[in-house]
């Protein structure tokens, strides 16, 4: 802590410097309009792989094998979503209009084959694109509901995509919870909730190739019972540290630096049904995420003006797959790890 010095000349000693306090939260405005863009850059390697056979729960250690990998893919992906805060009623927003004025990326991968290298290209893309959500606070039920502007050509794809819906894009996670003045050097940890939340940021957009089956009520119910695992099994923090306030085009803004280490596991099954067998999937997973981010929020106006991270994570999982025949239960189980490297910066600016 800066100390005053004792001016021994006129035995005076100096008042303490003040030091720059910051109220750090999120301020919505009615008749606001906000464009949030995201940005992100991923790629991805197996950097180790096994197999093994089993027959009635048990593994066949003789027909085993395991290798280094050798697949590699990456993606980029971008979206803009354009908020209208068209009623705020004590600091709440009671409704929102966002539109999805841009949504979709691409896709490569390699993979080794027995003829070699193969290669292939993709696009992204989301049957959310152009389209608007609006979100109407319910007192009564204390959550939003979720409606589009315009009815979609297929009722039952609307409903799902309006059940993955939420509100959150403000990126106002990583800020002290009680939005309490802060010092230069103050921490805080908002917990590896604030990492789900960010990564979850506006719901679930279903950004997939463009050959992908469209939504469904089945595929949305595994994608959140695995992300809710995710959450629940979470260990590790998140750190928070104000670093002072630095000027950016003009505006003086807040500095956060963000440290995320968070260890998680989740266990999934499925079935299908290939040439009229069906196929039994069971799979578990360790995540361990590392990642390295700064945040700069405007304190006039209450809102983001960029959110930076690069993030380095693993993936431990092993998976059974399996099958009912006349000779009995055949599987196979696959175990790999993963290693993924991205990179995101999240802005807002007003329109």
């Amino acid at each position: 802590m800066f100390r005053p010095a004792l001016l021994l000349a006129s035995a005076l000693v100096a008042s303490p410097a003040r030091v720059p306090e910051a109220e750090l939260r999120f301020v919505p405005s009615e008749g606001d309009t906000l464009a949030v863009r995201l940005e992100e850059e991923t790629s991805a390697e197996t950097v180790s792989e096994a197999w093994c056979p089993v027959f009635e729960g048990e593994r066949v250690e003789s027909e085993a094998g395991e290798g280094e990998g050798g697949a590699a893919w990456s993606y980029d992906l971008a979206f803009v979503l354009v908020d209208e805060f068209e009623s705020v009623e004590d600091g709440r927003v009671q409704r929102l209009s966002r539109t999805f004025e841009e949504i979709g990326g691409s896709t490569s991968a390699s993979f080794e084959t027995d003829e070699g290298v193969e290669e292939l290209d993709g696009a992204l893309a989301s049957p959310l694109d152009g389209r608007t959500v609006v979100f109407d606070w319910d007192d009564g039920a204390e959550e939003y509901d979720a409606t589009f502007d315009e009815e979609g050509d297929d009722s039952d794809i609307d409903a799902v995509l309006l059940g993955g819906m939420s509100i959150d894009a403000f990126c106002d996670w990583f800020l002290p919870e009680d939005g309490e003045p802060v010092e230069e050097g103050d921490e805080w940890s908002p917990g590896p909730d604030a990492w789900w939340d960010f990564t979850d940021i506006g719901g679930a957009f279903w950004i997939e190739n463009e050959e992908a089956d469209s939504p469904s009520e089945e595929k949305a119910e595994e994608n959140e019972s695995r992300d809710d695992q995710l959450r629940e099994n979470s260990s590790g923090d998140v750190t928070c540290t104000f670093e002072g306030m630095r000027e950016v085009d003009g505006v003086e803004v807040a500095v956060i630096s963000i440290v995320v280490e968070i260890e998680s596991t989740s266990e999934t099954e499925s079935s299908a049904e290939f040439d009229g067998v069906e196929v039994s999937a069971e799979e578990d997973t360790t995540m361990t995420i590392e990642s390295e981010g700064e945040c700069l929020w405007d304190v006039e106006s209450g809102r983001l003006v960029s959110l930076r991270f690069t993030t380095e994570t693993t993936i431990d999982s092993t998976s059974v797959e399996s099958a009912e025949s006349d000779e009995g239960t055949y599987g196979m189980e696959y175990s790999s790890v993963v290693r993924m490297e991205s990179n995101v910066e999240v802005t807002v600016e007003s329109r």
